[in-house]
């Protein structure tokens, strides 16, 4: 059974000369049979190996998730959370499966209220009980390779062995672990930005680990480092299995850190509620562009809502003599970069702005002004294509906004009798 897991990524470029950076991109990689992708090479060996040797897709994600924990461990981490869009090639079918971070269940509403954000962000309240290892262990008995599940086997250990090896014999820091630590380091206020009484990389170990003390600055690239105490968490993970992770010694110790965060802690956050998470398998969301289906993770994640948007309002310029990605030039022709930056700047207004999990859903709907943007130095664009994307959203999320009697007349390719601009509205999903 061939199985493979698709991820997608957005990115909106700002080109200052566009002709000269599209030349000077380098050639497009393909494969006929099994590619992996990720932040950090040695991440994306340790993947590529494991499918070599007989691994699937979702043997090769474990491996490489592990290798990125501690490779850039200021993004991805065992201590995190996590979406996978999962694709079984065979049956044709879809799934996504929901790792995200859970805050504890005595959490209440006001959790944040009257704090700043840096206050918030960087204390104990901001800490969910993390997702990865427990999705790990369902993607490895759901769609590993049979000889990779039985745990404390040498087979298992592959998994993680890359990421052991590295651990304990070391690896380089990167210039992007280097840069994000110096930029945290400027965030503490005074002028020690190492003083006892540091807001950021308050933790004791973490700044040993990422700071030289003795210049009050990150570690620089290239550098080599080890991470035994991580080691021993792969191995008992490898031999234990998840449960390992949410309870005993290593939840324990995770519980400690949050309720005893030196700025603000939290001590709502229980072993009970370590012992408690799980993972939610979720139908994807899926919509149509072009004739084709694309489908991607649907809420708590913006993704697949944020993607489908910008590509709705896209294809309703169809038809209309300025179709995304049919001028001359090609596909980073500036035009077609221009239309893609635009749409990207409006999706993001209305990520905030939904949370369909929670029943109620809050929409803004844009006033012309700002969807005159999107059309750029064209402003002749179509009413009903500016104003499309808003429709196309509510759509997607399964959701129409009636409060306004022109709603209906655009979702059917209309054009309103009115510019469409009201307030914000509550639509219950």
């Amino acid at each position: 059974m061939i199985m493979r897991i698709i991820a997608s990524v957005a990115a909106l470029v700002l080109l200052s000369s566009p002709s000269s950076w599209a030349e000077n991109l380098p050639p497009a990689v393909g494969t006929k049979k099994e590619m992996i992708v990720t932040a950090n090479p040695l991440a994306t060996a340790a993947g590529a190996e494991i499918l070599k040797q007989g691994g699937t897709a979702a043997d090769a994600m474990v491996a490489a998730q592990v290798v990125l924990s501690l490779v850039e461990p200021q993004a991805s981490g065992v201590g995190g959370g996590a979406f996978i869009v999962y694709y079984d090639a065979e049956t044709g079918e879809t799934t996504t499966i929901d790792a995200r971070e859970k805050a504890p269940a005595a959490a209440m509403g006001d959790r944040f209220q009257g704090l700043s954000f840096f206050t918030a962000w960087q204390s104990g309240r901001a800490v969910g009980v993390p997702g990865v290892p427990r999705m790990m262990e369902f993607m490895l008995d759901k769609y590993g390779n049979k000889k990779f599940k039985k745990r404390g086997r040498n087979e298992v250990k592959k998994l993680f062995q890359f990421a052991i090896d590295l651990s304990e014999n070391g690896y380089a820091i990167t210039g992007r672990t280097e840069n994000q630590i110096n930029r945290l380091l400027a965030l503490n206020p005074g002028a020690d930005k190492c003083a006892p009484d540091r807001l950021f990389l308050r933790d004791p170990a973490a700044f040993a680990y990422f700071v030289d003390a003795a210049t009050c600055t990150a570690k620089p690239e290239g550098t080599i480092v080890t991470n035994q105490p991580y080691a021993e968490v792969l191995k008992k993970l490898a031999e234990e299995g998840a449960d390992a992770f949410y309870t005993g010694e290593i939840a324990q110790s995770i519980v400690d850190a949050v309720n005893n965060d030196p700025n603000l802690p939290d001590p709502n956050f229980t072993l009970q509620d370590m012992a408690n998470y799980n993972i939610v398998e979720r139908p994807p969301v899926c919509f149509d562009y072009r004739g084709r289906s694309i489908c991607g993770m649907g809420p708590p994640s913006s993704g697949a809502l944020a993607v489908g948007q910008m590509l709705g309002l896209l294809e309703a310029l169809d038809g209309t003599g300025r179709e995304f990605g049919q001028v001359n030039g090609g596909p980073l022709n500036e035009k077609n970069v221009h239309l893609f930056a635009q749409v990207g700047r409006v999706s993001g207004f209305g990520r905030d702005m939904q949370d369909a999990l929670f029943e109620v859903a809050s929409y803004l709907v844009f006033c012309d002004q700002l969807l005159d943007e999107i059309a750029g130095f064209e402003p002749e664009v179509p009413e009903f294509a500016r104003q499309f994307q808003v429709v196309h959203a509510l759509e997607l999320f399964g959701v129409l906004a009636l409060a306004d009697p022109d709603m209906p007349a655009i979702a059917a390719g209309r054009a309103p009798a009115e510019p469409l601009c009201f307030e914000q509205h509550h639509v219950v999903a």
